[in-house]
């Protein structure tokens, strides 16, 4: 089916009827669609003023000079044809575009000019803002556009990345659809990737130049470098002040030689800097104090910064040794660096001197972006005190500070040395966890959760099970995220679960979507990424969401167990459980979390949920297994659901299971429209309602299964 009537079919009904149109035109529809786009009508417009577009392209200074030769050599190809070229910055406004005068003439009319935001939001798919949602290249032709207004163009664009993995802009050509060439894409994509090794080119060459200048401009620091035997390579003017060696003297010579100190007080100097060699990674702020010519003490801070050459092997140390006087400072302590400056304040909490928030993301970036160039693992374990309002409320706020100051101090005794303890807000605490896999991080947080739950702290017996305990999430980068800001969701993500379905656990990130991963092809998984979107906009909008999806996993799971059923069924019994909200994305907020019956219209609309969540899984292959599962979990046993009012066995096993598990739950949780029924009211309610709502047989089974199910604050009475 033509790619035409594909668009005009979504447009006028929503759902797919090609099955091969591109995942990721499918998907950039779906986004299209959800932001409430008019596809008929012209596309939005939003320009900034001349002052700010200045004022982005001297911001972009760097990328204009790393993209100058090879855009005009880009142009060069192209020149004399119908197509353009242009550059956009990473929030998708135009900042230049080039083209022959004829065609530059033509392209107003489409709004490529600079200073124009290309984003989704305002143009709908487009080669610009759709590279830069999906941080991929992509090349969109004729009616892919969800805008009927660029059916007549083809646009390809890549984004551009900096050294530190960050997009920093965008290249682009287009042309009226007929002009498009198939490798024009490619094109692109190989302009982009010469620009991208420019920037990391300057990059190395301007970390040079900055170790060069300070040397040579004699800093009032005292900056030496050291190999990885902790031999000295360079020596400032201030470091000969410092050591009384001269340059050439200290040339050669081990760091411990040349710099005096007071052994026990400071330890190995050469130490310190190999310990910033073998983690990858700054050391800052570190406070010793160094025995000056004279004989006298000088206090000093210490920054080092590990040294790499082109293929990222590091190579030495650099050390800025930064003088201050003499005068008391106040300290700190940490487990990794030890002794800390009150300059290093900033980053540490005063309650529980542990790193505080602030430093969590700093180094947290620091970490992933090292894990990336050595193709190693990054953990993140997040904690949240059970109950500690309640302990709060019950023995006051003093004795709340003195139980996070001793929780700290545990957390701290629990992990190696070089992990990050930081406190990240309240009774919430973050450790990261450096080149540790899942695994590794499930066993720290499994040691530390059972720990403190067997530590006598004061006061634990006001806690609602005589304890004190913590709920934990664990998420590993790259496993479960692909940047700081996934692996921070998904750790968080992980911590709700443990939260919300038990406390006292540790949550182990897992998602329906990454185990899926292993069995789609590559056509499903941009439409499966959309999906996940999908499902994290319906939590937002829906806060029974998140909990009540993974409770009826579980519940769908143990009823299915109990019956018997081979793994392969009940792997897909789990998918469809995840996901069969996922309709509830087309509904607003008001009507979700309503506390009134619902209106007659308004429960129409609710009542098309199970339709159109079949219609938004139905793209992807690997899920049309679910598609009865999700599409008929509303039926009733006696005909009288939605939305087909189907009978008895006609529904299908396991629209049955998910019917029995998703009610069960509604039924014992707090909704806005009631309050939580008791497991065992639960379950009379599921008695009284087998054979007219649910399966008799399988409620029968469900009850059974409920006894290997370990409740909070309930057990089933027989």
């Amino acid at each position: 089916m033509a790619t035409k009537t594909t668009w005009q079919n979504f447009i006028a009904c929503g759902g797919f009827s090609d099955d091969n149109i591109r995942p990721v035109v499918a998907e950039s529809w779906l986004r299209c669609r959800l932001k409430g786009l008019n596809a008929q009508s012209d596309p939005g417009i939003l320009h900034i003023s001349q002052q700010e577009l200045e004022d982005r392209q001297k911001n972009k200074k760097e990328l204009f000079y790393a993209a100058e030769p090879f855009v005009e050599g880009l142009f060069s190809v192209i020149h004399g044809s119908e197509f353009f070229v242009g550059l956009a910055d990473e929030d998708g406004y135009l900042l230049d575009v080039f083209g022959d005068n004829v065609i530059m003439e033509t392209i107003k009319n489409p709004d490529i000019i600079p200073g124009a935001n290309w984003n989704e939001e305002i143009k709908g798919n487009n080669a610009i803002g759709t590279a830069l949602t999906i941080r991929g290249p992509v090349q969109l032709t004729g009616p892919e556009h969800y805008m009927s207004a660029f059916h007549g163009w083809t646009f390809s664009g890549a984004p551009i990345y900096d050294p530190d993995g960050l997009i920093i802009g965008l290249l682009f050509a287009a042309a009226p659809k007929n002009t498009v060439h198939p490798h024009t894409l490619g094109m692109v994509v190989a302009t982009v990737r010469a620009i991208e090794s420019r920037l990391a080119l300057e990059r190395q060459n301007d970390a040079l130049s900055a170790v060069n200048y300070f040397i040579l401009e004699n800093s009032p620091h005292a900056i030496i470098t050291v190999d990885n035997s902790g031999n000295i390579t360079s020596f400032n003017q201030s470091a000969e002040k410092l050591s009384g060696f001269s340059r050439f003297s200290a040339l050669n010579q081990n760091v411990d030689t040349v710099f005096s100190y007071e052994e026990i007080t400071n330890g190995s100097f050469a130490k310190v800097l190999m310990s910033s060699r073998d983690t990858g990674r700054p050391i800052k702020n570190f406070q010793r104090s160094f025995k000056l010519p004279s004989g006298r003490n000088k206090l000093c801070i210490v920054n080092t910064y590990p040294i790499s050459n082109a293929s990222n092997d590091i190579i030495g140390v650099m050390a800025v040794i930064r003088g201050q006087s003499n005068r008391q400072s106040k300290t700190v302590s940490s487990p990794l660096f030890g002794a800390r400056s009150a300059d290093a304040l900033s980053i540490v909490d005063n309650l529980t001197n542990l790193y505080n928030h602030k430093y969590f993301h700093e180094r947290l970036a620091e970490e992933v972006h090292r894990s990336y160039l050595q193709n190693s693992s990054v953990s993140i374990v997040m904690l949240d005190i059970d109950y500690f309002r309640h302990y709060n409320d019950v023995l006051g706020y003093p004795a709340g500070d003195k139980l996070l100051s001793e929780f700290a101090d545990m957390l701290s005794a629990l992990v190696r040395t070089r992990d990050i303890v930081t406190r990240y807000g309240g009774e919430e605490f973050a450790i990261i966890l450096t080149d540790a896999d899942s695994k590794l991080g499930f066993e720290v947080a499994e040691r530390i959760r059972t720990s403190i739950e067997n530590y006598p702290f004061e006061g634990r017996e006001v806690q609602p099970k005589g304890k004190l305990t913590v709920s934990v999430g664990v998420a590993t980068y790259p496993a479960n995220a692909s940047s700081k800001e996934d692996l921070l969701r998904v750790a968080e993500e992980a911590l709700y679960r443990a939260k919300h379905t038990s406390k006292s656990r540790v949550a182990l990130y897992f998602s329906v979507f990454d185990d899926l991963k292993t069995e789609l092809d590559q056509s499903d998984l941009s439409l499966l990424n959309t999906i996940k979107t999908l499902i994290t906009v319906i939590n937002a909008k829906d806060k029974y969401t998140f909990g009540h999806s993974e409770r009826v996993v579980r519940y769908s799971s143990v009823l299915a167990e109990q019956l018997g059923l081979g793994e392969e069924q009940v792997k897909y019994i789990k998918y469809g459980a995840y996901l069969h909200d996922i309709g509830k994305i087309e509904i607003g907020r008001d009507i979700l979390n309503k506390k009134e019956p619902l209106a007659l219209d308004e429960w129409s609309l609710l009542k098309c949920h199970p339709q159109w969540g079949a219609d938004i899984v139905k793209p992807v292959n690997a899920l049309k297994q679910i598609l009865p599962q999700i599409l008929y979990h509303h039926e009733r046993f006696d005909g009288g659901g939605y939305p087909n009012g189907l009978v008895g066995t006609d529904i299908p096993l396991n629209a049955r299971i998910l019917a029995i598990a998703d009610s069960f739950d509604a039924m014992t949780t707090v909704r806005p429209y009631q309050k939580a029924r008791s497991l065992n009211e639960a379950v009379q309610e599921l008695l009284r309602c087998s054979g007219t709502q649910f399966d008799p047989q399988l409620v029968e089974s469900f009850i059974k299964s409920l006894k290997t199910i370990q409740f909070e604050n309930e057990e089933l009475v027989s």
